[in-house]
């Protein structure tokens, strides 16, 4: 199994990824029953759902069980998707992804036996037989957290993402790739203005005014006040340089400034 299982981690890291234009012209044949576009979009975001996986490990359901459920949501989500919203599709598959994992690690309690014995699950840092690489060399880890992190990591994500949520799909989409939630590092207003075909000036004001929002339902929800007592090293976290891939002339805003600036910050490791 191991081996099947990296195979399938090499062929669909062999995908080319899809620019935004790209992405909007599949998503659109899509809805109108292409199969092929529809195939073409889901493979070439399966290595998002690898990497949500690797966050639900060690919870009784195997790591390739997970990608399978997190593959049926981002199937869920190519049927769903509009285009014409403005999001990018793994912003907006992100929901279906996680509700599908965290729908079987549900499944896999409710049936499992009080005091019944786990049986040897698929692990990932299981070297395969003959040397090959194992999925850890494929998908490098993050440094270990600290105790306590990963639940209230897990809290802030589901807190950031409802916020996300509840904004309109633009603005939404702005600040995703303003602090690089769900892209490989944040993006500045120039990429995010060519990326999204609006003017620069347009998407500094749609980025304020998710900010905006956001603040104010951080303030309602008492995120902020989460963040700032509650997160392991969210006191240091307020006090950091910006990130190293954002242009010194474009740095990020503080906790009093853009709440819940850091806790997207501190979440965005699990992504």
């Amino acid at each position: 199994m191991v081996r099947i299982f990296e195979r399938y981690l090499a062929d669909i890291g062999r995908e080319t990824l899809l620019d935004a234009q790209a992405e909007v012209e599949l998503a659109r044949r899509s809805r109108a029953g292409d199969q092929a576009a529809r195939v073409r979009l889901v493979n070439a975001n399966l290595r998002f759902v690898v990497s949500m996986a690797r966050g639900y490990r060690g919870r009784g359901v195997p790591l390739a069980d997970l990608v399978n459920e997190g593959n049926l949501g981002l199937m869920r989500a190519a049927d769903r998707f509009d285009p014409e919203r403005g999001v990018r599709f793994i912003s907006y598959a992100h929901y279906w992804v996680r509700r599908a994992m965290t729908q079987a690690i549900a499944d896999h309690a409710d049936h499992r036996l009080p005091g019944e014995p786990a049986a040897h699950r698929f692990s990932l840092d299981e070297m395969a037989p003959g040397g090959a690489c194992t999925f850890e060399e494929l998908l490098p880890d993050d440094q270990a957290p600290e105790p306590g992190a990963g639940l209230i990591r897990e809290r802030l994500h589901d807190a950031i993402q409802a916020s996300l949520a509840d904004l309109p799909p633009l603005e939404s989409e702005v600040v995703r790739r303003y602090f690089g939630l769900g892209y490989e590092r944040p993006q500045t207003p120039a990429e995010i203005s060519a990326a999204l075909d609006v003017s620069q000036e347009r998407t500094r004001h749609l980025r304020e005014r998710g900010l905006s929002r956001l603040r104010a339902g951080a303030e309602r929800s008492g995120l902020v006040r989460f963040v700032n007592d509650g997160a392991p090293g969210a006191g240091s976290a307020s006090r950091r340089a910006p990130p190293t891939s954002r242009p010194a002339r474009e740095a990020a805003p503080s906790v009093a400034e853009a709440a819940p600036s850091v806790a997207i910050d501190f979440m965005r490791g699990s992504e």
